[in-house]
């Protein structure tokens, strides 16, 4: 049996606020559900861009890797490093950043499958706004590698 992914979580740089039960709370973390068919467009312009970027890595590395090279191993936890690494890994071979932005923003906040702050409140946009451009360029490094480079049987 194939066993996927289900969620992962990230301690943002700079905590957000936001209303709930008539007072004020700040979130740490967010937890990022896997994705769903509700979230099929963005999910698809979000893939086929990271899939173009990495072969264009591959084109460009092909002649410089002598042997076999060996896919990347999944790993439980992904760091910030690493995510930020692969965005711009990414970006230096042709993903377009704004778009990779966009299509986050619309996976995160999508109402049928929202990303929760703190475990609990929905992501809105205008939570997602007030993330800083760290959090969301990790947030985006993390999603990828969690949910389409590693999106094989564990």
């Amino acid at each position: 049996m194939k066993k996927y992914k289900e969620n992962f979580s990230h301690t943002m740089v700079a905590p957000v606020e936001y209303a709930t039960g008539g007072a004020t709370a700040k979130a740490a973390r967010l937890f990022v559900k896997a994705p769903a068919n509700a979230q099929l467009t963005e999910l698809s312009l979000l893939e086929e861009a990271n899939n173009a970027a990495l072969f264009n890595v591959a084109v460009r590395m092909k002649d410089a890797v002598k042997g076999e090279a060996k896919p990347p191993v999944p790993q439980e936890e992904i760091t910030d490093e690493e995510a930020e690494q692969h965005v711009f890994l990414l970006t230096s071979n042709g993903f377009k950043l704004a778009a990779g932005f966009a299509g986050l923003k619309g996976i995160l906040t999508n109402p049928r499958n929202p990303a929760l702050m703190d475990g609990k409140e929905p992501m809105t946009d205008m939570l997602f706004e007030q993330l800083t451009p760290v959090d969301t360029r990790i947030l985006l490094g993390k999603y990828l590698l969690n949910f389409l480079n590693f999106s094989q049987p564990a």
